[in-house]
């Protein structure tokens, strides 16, 4: 009996040559991600070693620097993934994450914390401490601290005494140029010495001048060295924290401490000066009434 060939319409070769170019494009879909992920047999060791292994065996690069993994290590890999997917796994608990560069190739970088540990967080808002005299030796640079006692003894009553006498501060007398006994002038390094605009000048860390970015300048600075537990200068221009004058350094007058029980303290202090408009005879005076309550509020009145 002859054969009967079946001859197919332009219709039907259309419709039976979509669906085998279907056919063939679903089954080519996973032969492409397999070929993707290749399978690792990296044992545990540091995450340098790993690191290395994988580069080699996955076909990419990987730059870090040996610092980055120092002392880490990896937990390894065993099984089949992608490159993103394996370098995910070998870093997981080192805190990095694989970036990609592009054309096979990732760098290392710290993962990004979205934790603040707030038992580690110090904040310190004043640098220059409470003025002792072992801040001297742990401040990185120029610096004195002139200590009630020290000024007391050496007989100092007004605080171009105390300035004079700490190297590389030149206090001269408050007289011409317009200048008067309220005025505190100074120049710190060979500065001009002119109402101590050159140098940021504080109260327990507090800028004197009403007006320290425009105008610095101290024509009225009524400073009581009786009232002074410290002096304490920095010299060099290196704390722009404490205000935009501060070329010649930091001159910081700390006053006297809250007393723990009820204290009343007075002193009064005079001084000879020819060039003076009062009979020849400069006085100061200065009082300290404070205390400290059992709950431990405090206050002093100078």
């Amino acid at each position: 009996m002859p054969q009967q060939s079946t001859r197919l319409t332009p219709l039907a070769r259309t419709v039976r040559q979509l669906l085998l170019g279907a056919s063939l494009s679903f089954v080519a879909l996973p032969c492409v991600q397999a070929a993707d992920a290749k399978p690792y047999h990296i044992a545990p060791s540091s995450l340098e070693n790993a690191l290395n292994q994988f580069g080699r065996e996955a076909g990419v690069l990987i730059s870090f620097s040996p610092q980055t993994t120092a002392g880490l290590q990896s937990r390894g890999l065993e099984g089949s993934y992608s490159p993103e997917q394996g370098l995910s796994t070998l870093l997981e608990g080192t805190s990095l994450q694989a970036r990609p560069e592009g054309d096979n190739a990732f760098s290392l970088q710290p993962a990004a914390s979205t934790t603040l540990d707030i038992g580690t967080t110090t904040v310190v808002g004043d640098w220059l401490g409470d003025a002792a005299q072992t801040n001297v030796f742990e401040h990185p640079g120029a610096r004195d601290v002139i200590r009630r006692e020290t000024f007391e003894r050496q007989g100092a009553t007004q605080a171009r005494d105390v300035l004079n006498r700490i190297p590389g501060v030149n206090a001269p007398e408050n007289n011409g140029t317009g200048s008067h006994d309220m005025a505190l002038n100074f120049g710190i390094r060979g500065l001009n010495p002119r109402l101590a605009s050159r140098s940021t000048v504080l109260m327990d860390g507090i800028p004197v001048p009403f007006a320290p970015y425009g105008q610095p300048q101290l024509s009225f600075a009524p400073v009581s060295m009786g009232n002074m537990d410290a002096v304490d200068v920095v010299r060099g221009g290196g704390a722009v924290r404490y205000g935009p004058q501060n070329v010649g350094g930091v001159v910081n007058f700390v006053t006297r401490t809250i007393p723990n029980a009820p204290t009343v303290k007075g002193g009064f202090q005079t001084e000879t000066s020819p060039s003076s408009s009062h009979d020849g005879f400069k006085t100061s005076a200065n009082l300290l009434a404070g205390g400290t309550a059992d709950n431990g509020l405090g206050g002093a009145l100078l």
